[in-house]
């Protein structure tokens, strides 16, 4: 039926003509899309009587499109479509009913147009109805309806369904447990893009319950799952990139996976392993690093020093300064040569690292240098260090040059630049100061820095010091930590009454520690 054959039917009354016009205009077919319209042609043949227009109609009030929503007048014109027997009238009545929308929740009457629906075959009400038996709802608990209902869904593509009917064989409920039959569902709605059919069939290639376990496929459908970019193909030809980053998705996945019993799986390490050991093998170095942690670790496999210290080599050999700093840091181990400290040897090859700029080697080589371990006691060549570590984020360095700086004694006092260093560190204390308003004389802002020298720094005298100035102006915090420093003699030498005078400075304002600080000394 051509355009204006529909357009001179429709306005001669023909109810199947307004309908289809109403689709015309609700689909932009032919005509520019007019949503109002659409509801205009449909309302024309709904009160004709022409079902499939009253099940459109209904749509629209439901959708709120070219008409204000109304969910009560959806119904009612679902209702009458339902009745002359539309299977899609049907379902989306029993889904009102389901969900209390526009008529009160009933979940047998919901039962009963889905059943309906299910009988012309309608693959959206044929799972729901199963879902229902499944569960209970508005019907007695039937597995066997349940599974020939998820089938009849199945059947006709519905991804929802193949991954319940793949649950029903993975758990022997309303048939026998087919583990090949799961997998088969489980794939069909994987391949749709099923998320729990897609992180289900990971689960079973890892952990090979029922069937043989697969540790390209297990990968594949985690990939999947996790929408990661990674390509599977490439790390089974030998890609060494691809593998690393298989590798650690794996050890990623260890993190917080468990299986359906919400048992953790023990394979993920050892799957993680497989994939940087396809790329150490061939050479790379980031993934023999990473070989040479799991043998330390014990990741996956068991403890081993002489592995170990085989793939830190491997890797350390090619100038790669993770592993250079790792070989030197864990060298006594790897090695098995006792020593106090570390060995020059270790230095040098933290050296090595540090030389590439690599942070944790910076950082550790700064320790070095205050210490005097492997190397001449050198302060400024550890604040260089720890200065170049800091800026590129090393959160240890960070916090180690604000400590620095914070104790006043190997280099000068600087509070500004040390709450700066503790601050970007992640300290909390550092955080929340405000230096400006403490030298100004904020009391609350001195209490915090001195909790700060006090806790972060370990710098009692300067603790001491902005606990003093905070407490002289009433801040009974500062009074308790007053007190606190005279009691333990910590930036001020013993004092018990001076203790005493403050803790009962701060309880006088109601501060409990102060108050039961003073009931100990009494007892």
């Amino acid at each position: 039926m051509i355009f204006f054959d529909i357009v001179e039917r429709a306005s001669q009354e023909d109810a199947a003509a307004q309908d289809k016009l109403g689709n015309c205009y609700n689909n932009g077919i032919i005509v520019k899309q007019d949503y109002k319209q659409a509801v205009y042609w449909y309302t024309k043949a709904a009160e004709l009587g022409y079902a499939a227009a009253q099940y459109h109609l209904g749509n629209k009030y439901g959708f709120s499109e070219g008409v204000e929503k109304n969910n009560e007048q959806a119904v009612s014109w679902y209702a009458k479509a339902a009745e002359q027997g539309l299977a899609e009238a049907q379902f989306n009545l029993g889904c009102c009913f389901y969900f209390g929308q526009g008529v009160e929740k009933n979940n047998e009457q919901a039962f009963y147009w889905f059943t309906k629906a299910s009988e012309q075959g309608e693959a959206n009400a044929q799972y729901n109805l199963g879902f229902f038996y499944f569960n209970a709802i508005g019907v007695k608990q039937d597995y066997t309806q349940a599974m020939y209902w998820y089938s009849k869904a199945a059947g006709q593509g519905d991804a929802d369904a193949q991954h319940k009917l793949g649950d029903c064989y993975l758990n022997g409920e309303g048939v026998n447990q087919n583990y090949e039959k799961a997998v088969f569902w489980y794939t069909k709605a994987a391949e749709q893009g099923n998320k729990d059919a897609q992180k289900k069939l990971g689960g079973i290639y890892e952990g090979g319950k029922g069937i043989a376990q697969d540790i390209t496929k297990a990968s594949f459908w985690y990939l999947k799952y996790c929408d990661e970019s990674i390509n599977l193909d490439a790390a089974e030809q030998g890609n060494v990139f691809e593998q690393e980053k298989l590798g650690g998705f794996w050890e990623k996945l260890s993190e917080y996976k468990y299986d359906r019993f919400g048992e953790r799986l023990r394979n993920n390490y050892e799957f993680a392993l497989y994939w940087y050991k396809k790329a150490a093998e061939q050479g790379y170095a980031p993934a023999q690093l990473k070989v040479g942690d799991y043998y330390y670790e014990g990741h996956g496999i068991k403890k081993d020093s002489k592995q170990t210290a085989f793939w830190y080599t491997k890797a350390a050999e090619q100038n790669y300064a993770p592993a250079q700093f790792m070989l030197g840091e864990r060298y006594e181990v790897v090695t098995g040569r006792l020593c106090i400290g570390k060995r020059k040897e270790a230095v040098q090859l933290i050296i090595k690292a540090a030389e590439q700029g690599y942070a944790p080697a910076q950082s550790s080589l700064a320790d070095c240098y205050i210490k005097g371990i492997g190397v001449e006691h050198n302060i400024e060549q550890a604040v260089y260090l720890y200065t170049r570590a800091a800026e590129q984020g090393n959160k240890q360095a960070q916090y180690s040059l604000g400590k620095l700086y914070g104790e006043g004694d190997r280099v000068n006092l600087d509070i500004t630049k040390s709450i700066y260093w503790c601050s970007e560190s992640g300290d909390s204390n550092a955080k929340e100061i405000n230096l400006r308003a403490a030298k100004e004389g904020d009391a609350e802002e001195q209490y915090k820095l001195g909790v700060f020298f006090y806790d972060s720094i370990e710098n009692f005298e300067q603790a001491f010091c902005w606990f003093t100035k905070a407490a002289e102006q009433g801040n009974a915090l500062a009074q308790y930590y007053l007190g606190h420093c005279y009691w333990e003699g910590e930036g001020v030498e013993q004092d018990n009454d001076k203790a005493i005078f403050w803790y009962k400075k701060a309880a006088a304002q109601g501060d409990e520690d102060a108050i039961e600080k003073l009931e100990d000394i009494k007892a």
